[in-house]
């Protein structure tokens, strides 16, 4: 528009100076007033633009809050539908409670009617309650009879018992006696052992040492005498210990014989329980029956004295029962006792194995020193290779572990015959300690 307005205005004023004496201020007033208009013009077409900015806003306006409507219109459609399916739904929980309500009716009938019938029932049944009372008297007094004997076989029983465990204490005194009698063994045995073996190097090296047959002989009839002597203590132990297992075999068999009696009255014990069991069953039925009945007196304001008796009655039976299995306790007990006792017969029977074992190894060392005696009566060359040889089989015996056992009696004989010190020697038997301590672990 401005450009069309330019143009127009150049052709007015081209005209204007082609024509003949034109007047200035004419031409001064036309170019004003055109370029006035054509500023008034130029003011409209800003003012028309505003106005179509302004118009495009409120479309874009209108056009949210229409969308805005729509989406409203579409949330109130889903609240209607969800509303009418809610009706539907209560309608249909109308229909079945309705439905309920009826069968409801039809059962409040039908238990009127079982009303009715168990009222003629009950009536039936208090015209039997004098009967069953009548039966529940007799028997409690044979309930009452039979706990009174039952309490006198406890008391003997329970006398039985105490007897039993005191005899066990004695028992167990005598057993910690005879565990210290074989302490007191086998520190003899080591004692032998050492003292053999330590008579023999004392042989050996006054053999080497002094060649005089007649120390030889006067030490070997020593140790003959020391070995007759420990012979005869082996002799005095093993008849101490075959009587004290007799006299241990015996109480024994007096106690199986304890406890089969103790099994007889275990069998009696049963058997009276069983018929407990029986009179508790029938004794039950009837409280059943009588508690329905107090419960009758109590909905007719009758008295609740005779539910009392029958909850004194059942925990005089629960206190039986109590008795009862400590019995079976005690018993167990008993049995158990026994074959600790068995075992421990046993365990002497083994050592009484191991005594007749020593004694065969003193008798063998007894002839080997005989041999050895002889042997060097009559081979009066003995030079100093005699304790290289009694030191090669002592070392070899410590090596192949033929020592039964005596590996410190054998250490100990090595560091004499080498000559260690005493912390040498000390040193060696605490590692010959160490290592028979983990073997037996291991074993």
């Amino acid at each position: 528009d401005n450009t069309h307005l330019s143009i127009g205005s150049r052709r007015q004023l081209g005209s204007s100076l082609h024509s003949p004496h034109p007047p200035l201020k004419q031409l001064e007033t036309e170019l004003t007033a055109q370029h006035t208009e054509a500023s008034s013009q130029l003011q409209e077409v800003q003012d028309l633009r505003e106005k179509l900015k302004s118009l495009q806003c409120e479309l874009y306006v209108l056009r949210e809050n229409a969308e805005k409507h729509d989406a409203q219109l579409a949330e109130k459609q889903k609240v209607i539908d969800s509303a009418e399916n809610e009706r539907t739904q209560l309608r249909e929980m109308l229909t079945n409670e309705r439905a309920e309500l009826e069968r409801q009716v039809v059962h409040a009938k039908y238990i009127t009617e079982q009303n009715d019938a168990i009222q003629s029932d009950l009536l039936h049944k208090q015209h039997q309650l004098t009967e069953v009372e009548q039966q529940l008297h007799d028997i409690k007094a044979e309930l009452e009879a039979v706990n009174s004997t039952h309490a006198a076989d406890i008391v003997i029983k329970t006398k039985e018992i105490d007897s039993l465990r005191s005899e066990l204490l004695q028992i167990a005194v005598e057993l910690n006696a005879k565990a210290q009698l074989q302490e007191e063994l086998d520190a003899l045995r080591v004692e032998l052992a050492e003292h053999n073996q330590l008579k023999e190097l004392q042989l050996s090296q006054a053999t080497v040492e002094n060649g005089q047959k007649s120390i030889l002989a006067s030490d070997a009839e020593n140790l003959r005498r020391i070995n007759e002597a420990l012979q005869r203590e082996l002799e005095d132990l093993k008849h101490k210990s075959t009587s004290e297992i007799t006299e241990l075999q015996q109480e024994i068999e007096d106690m199986q014989s304890n406890a089969r009696h103790m099994t007889e009255k275990l069998a009696e014990v049963e058997k009276l329980h069983s018929a407990l069991t029986t009179q508790q069953v029938l004794a039950n039925t009837n409280a059943d029956q009588e508690s329905l009945q107090a419960t009758r007196e109590i909905a007719t304001g009758g008295e609740i004295s005779k539910l009392k008796a029958e909850e004194q009655l059942q925990r005089e039976k629960a206190e039986l029962a109590a008795k009862l299995r400590e019995i079976m306790n005690e018993v167990r007990d008993v049995s158990e006792r026994n074959l600790f006792l068995e075992q421990q017969c046993e365990n002497y029977l083994i050592l009484e194995q191991s005594n007749e074992r020593l004694k065969l190894q003193n008798a063998k060392l007894s002839r080997q020193l005989d041999e050895t005696l002889v042997s060097m009566q009559h081979n009066e060359g003995i030079t100093a290779n005699t304790e290289f040889e009694y030191l090669k089989n002592i070392m070899f015996q410590y090596l192949t572990g033929s020592a039964n056992g005596n590996n410190e009696t054998l250490v100990k004989v090595i560091s004499a015959v080498l000559k260690f010190s005493p912390q040498q020697t000390q040193v060696a038997l605490e590692k010959e300690h160490q290592r028979r301590s983990l073997i037996n672990k291991i074993l």
